[in-house]
């Protein structure tokens, strides 16, 4: 078993996680359980690899001669693999042979993808290297996918695409938040997968919000058409100015007209607060500045705030937040905010 498991990669070689995704064992589900609740921060790399070997799915698509499982799992034994799980029973023998198949080409290419299309026949799985791009707190990321699309990542973000797209389509996984500008083209539909929500479409301008830690996917057009579809709902078709929300509770979209210019706001550097709770307003600092915001037990920012903020920096955000709000702060070592509560004598009357 792998041991030091800090990326996705380093999941996709642990054979053990390759087993405890792909297979139905007790013990299995309770160490994973264990590991994650000693290591919460690793949650969302855990949830990307386990979506990514699902993806795989060469249980039911990969068709290979014995003969080469044979020469696979000589040469996996080579090279010390550990055989935790080769039990003595035959079928968890067979079961083993394909999943050190499938696991010798996935370390050959790095971290990588297989991309199955749906052929009358059984075919040979082709094994495309695999690029994930991650903005962490307090950074933006401008990616060139491999048909020319543009797409600029916001912060606390992960995009996972194929190194080429294949000849048929272009998928793309994304979580956190994403302004696409997909390239035109009639032949490959583009498609974004977040959560529960697929976004398709042939060559538009459009943003994607699909954090983890919130209930929606929000899907935002600013020209062209979309089709989005979520699990349990139906076909919703955008067009400019509109904007879908699929809640992943109730598992159906509701959609809306505007004027989007605030949703994609963020990708010109604009912080826009609107009707925010204090828990939002927080949470939208961390990610903005990718600081550590330490709060009291007492509620600081009282009902909700509104602000918009132009490339500004952190300490003049704050200054009007706690201003507004009535609140004081302390930045410490760059990275630590503490806030603090004024006393009542100190607040601003009237709502923020």
């Amino acid at each position: 078993m792998n041991n030091k498991r800090e990326e996705i990669s380093d999941f996709l070689k642990d054979e053990y996680f390759v087993y405890w995704v792909t297979q139905s064992d007790p013990k299995a589900d309770a160490y994973w359980k264990n590991w994650l609740e000693q290591h919460p921060d690793k949650l969302k790399q855990v949830k990307l690899a386990r979506e990514m070997i699902s993806s795989f799915r060469y249980q039911q698509s990969h068709q290979m001669p014995r003969e080469k499982h044979e020469d696979i799992l000589q040469s996996l034994k080579a090279k010390q693999v550990s055989t935790y799980y080769l039990h003595k029973d035959k079928d968890n023998s067979r079961w083993y042979l394909k999943v050190a198949a499938s696991l010798l080409l996935l370390l050959a290419v790095g971290a990588s993808i297989w991309f199955f299309p749906e052929p009358e026949k059984p075919a040979v799985a082709e094994a495309v290297p695999l690029v994930i791009k991650r903005s962490g707190k307090g950074e933006k990321l401008n990616v060139k996918l491999p048909d020319g699309s543009q797409v600029k990542l916001n912060a606390n973000s992960v995009l996972i695409a194929p190194a080429k797209f294949g000849k048929d389509r272009r998928e793309v996984k994304l979580e956190g938040e994403a302004l696409f500008d997909v390239s035109e083209d009639p032949d490959r539909p583009f498609t974004i997968v977040s959560g529960d929500v697929q976004t398709r479409v042939l060559g538009t301008s459009f943003n994607v919000r699909a954090y983890e830690e919130e209930q929606t996917v929000e899907v935002a057009v600013v020209s062209g058409k979309v089709s989005v579809q979520g699990t349990g709902a139906e076909e919703v078709f955008l067009l400019p100015n509109e904007v879908s929300l699929y809640d992943n509770n109730s598992r159906s979209f509701s959609t809306r007209q505007q004027d989007i210019s605030d949703l994609i706001a963020w990708s010109k550097n604009i912080l826009i607060f609107d009707g925010d709770t204090e828990a939002e307003v927080f949470t939208k600092l961390e990610n903005w500045f990718g600081v550590n915001i330490i709060l009291p037990k007492q509620v600081v920012i009282q009902g909700k705030y509104s602000g918009r903020f132009y490339n500004e920096p952190l300490e003049r955000v704050l200054e009007g937040i706690s201003y507004a709000a009535g609140f004081d702060y302390e930045i410490r070592n760059r990275n630590d905010v503490l806030i603090y509560e004024q006393p009542l004598e100190n607040k601003p009357a009237g709502p923020l």
